[in-house]
């Protein structure tokens, strides 16, 4: 009974039936069925047909484009909101991403989309109040993909052009500074053989930052992506006096790992100097996304440097051996 109450007062104040009346909401109440789903999980298969709403009850839902090593999140769910609510009123439409249980067990009052359409064919007075709750949702979902799609796109565009790794990396940087509206941006790479951080670009630091070597050892935050491998924001909510220390620090840091496959490369970081400014869940996701592309750049300038560094030490061995007497 308490479980009952509490899922009615979970629809009441979910943005998908807005203004419904306490009888409709009883009756969406007795098709309802709660579900735990572990960390990871996938809700949704990209192209596939889908035939239920869920309601976010607990934990998150992870919107990510199928990729070939790893799927490339770009948009987090959270508790209170709802997916598949389009569905409702265009039963074939089908999502080119996939949907996912976050880094913690998720719970989701789900609804079969038949069971409202038969609610809606039993009051056909609730097709108008409905419609329009599903285009005001809609609205904010078109305009928050978009965005992330856009800057994905151009990211991709930068990364494929012939040009200088260096060059690629600047205006990397500078699109991720404009785009989330901080001060900010650095690309750093984790030499594992020497322990050491590289810093292979920075944007609106100072120039000589760009190249910088120095021990992870030493390091009081790119050193916690490293040892994590997970994101990390720094703000006013969590600072700590040793977070200053480092050569990059800004007041607010939001730092994303580099991976290929299970291999951590690096970290980007997007940063700012005002105290009050915060990084959303969603923008976190968006730097992932970002991160996924660039990661294979990373990989390609590092061969490119031992290619270089290893042609060198050939040639400097060629002509110590010619000028052997």
């Amino acid at each position: 009974m308490m479980n009952n109450l509490r899922t009615l007062q979970e629809l009441s104040e979910c943005a998908l039936f807005l203004s419904f009346k306490k009888s409709h909401l009883e009756s969406l109440l007795r098709y309802a069925k709660r579900s735990r789903y572990a960390p990871g999980c996938r809700i949704y298969q990209s192209g596939s047909r889908n035939e239920h709403i869920h309601i976010i009850r607990t934990g998150t839902l992870v919107k990510s484009f199928p990729a070939t090593s790893s799927s490339i999140p770009f948009e987090t769910l959270t508790a209170g909101m709802v997916w598949g609510h389009e569905n409702i009123f265009s039963l074939a439409r089908t999502y080119a991403y996939e949907l996912s249980t976050g880094d913690q067990s998720t719970d989701i009052t789900s609804i079969r989309v038949y069971d409202v359409i038969a609610l809606l064919q039993r009051n056909p007075e609730l097709t108008k109040t409905l419609m329009r709750n599903v285009l005001t949702l809609q609205s904010q979902t078109i305009a928050e993909t978009e965005q992330a799609l856009s800057l994905i796109m151009k990211v991709h565009a930068v990364l494929r052009e012939t040009l200088h790794t260096d060059t690629k990396f600047e205006r990397l940087l500078a699109m991720l500074t404009n785009h989330f509206g901080v001060g900010s941006a650095l690309l750093a790479r984790f030499d594992n053989i020497a322990n050491t951080i590289v810093v292979e670009k920075s944007h609106n630091y100072n120039p000589a930052l760009t190249g910088d070597t120095y021990p992870l050892a030493s390091d009081t935050v790119l050193s916690l992506v490293y040892s994590t491998q997970n994101p990390v924001i720094i703000d006013g909510d969590n600072f700590e006096r040793q977070y200053s220390r480092v050569p990059y620090f800004k007041p607010l840091m939001a730092i994303v790992p580099l991976m290929n496959t299970d291999t951590l490369l690096g970290a980007l970081m997007i940063g700012d100097n005002d105290h009050e400014l915060h990084v959303t869940p969603d923008a976190i996701q968006l730097l992932h996304a970002t991160g996924s592309l660039v990661s294979s750049t990373l990989v390609k300038a590092v061969d490119d440097t031992s290619r270089q560094q290893n042609e060198y030490v050939k040639r400097d061995y060629i002509g110590s051996s010619n000028r052997l007497p």
